[in-house]
């Protein structure tokens, strides 16, 4: 947050779940015994936990029982299918291929990133057929981790595959840089988590 010129409050820590399946298994209970003791342990300074999952867990037959688990207010969904639908940006994608190994001597362009997504985004493996690709609804609808995976597949022809954690923090942090404005409905839905 601090790269977009916003502060997290003093104290705050974003930790990611080791599985978000252990929240919807046999585990919820026991996730949740947690939380209350984290949340109501004696401590001089206050303890609010906050669940955020990607958006399309929240159509999952699971999450009223979860809600009920967790406590009105405490669980979360990202406003799209999940983080990597917010990293679907041709110039940022053309500049991260650029860096691999298969695209030192004859690198890609947005448009040629573009073209693909354009041509290959209206498959119904991605889940956003019904949308016209790279349009918001699509972008918010879009299984972007699948997308991205065909992606870098198909133009190096096989040679690269997306790697999810670092690429994911490489494009991110092109986009801060770039175009900030992107971001903008994830900075509002953290800022919305950690202010609550």
């Amino acid at each position: 947050m601090t790269a977009i010129g916003r502060q997290l409050p003093v104290g705050t820590i974003i930790a990611q779940l080791r599985s978000t399946g252990d929240l919807e298994g046999k585990h919820a209970q026991a996730c949740a015994d947690i939380y209350r003791n984290l949340s109501s342990a004696g401590s001089i300074l206050p303890v609010n936990i906050t669940i955020s999952l990607d958006g399309d867990k929240k159509s999952n037959s699971k999450v009223d029982k979860l809600k009920t688990v967790f406590g009105e207010g405490k669980l979360h969904f990202l406003p799209r299918r999940m983080y990597e639908c917010y990293l679907l940006h041709p110039s940022a994608l053309a500049e991260l291929l650029n860096t691999l190994p298969t695209f030192s001597g004859v690198p890609t362009n947005g448009e040629h990133v573009e073209t693909w997504i354009r041509a290959e985004g209206h498959q119904a493996k991605y889940g956003a057929s019904v949308f016209t690709p790279l349009s918001p609804e699509w972008l918010a609808h879009v299984d972007a981790a699948r997308l991205l995976d065909d992606l870098f597949q198909s133009i190096s022809s096989s040679k690269e595959i997306y790697r999810k954690i670092p690429y994911s923090a490489l494009l991110t942090q092109w986009l801060i840089e770039n175009y900030i404005d992107s971001l903008n409905e994830v900075v509002d839905y953290v800022s919305a988590l950690v202010s609550t």
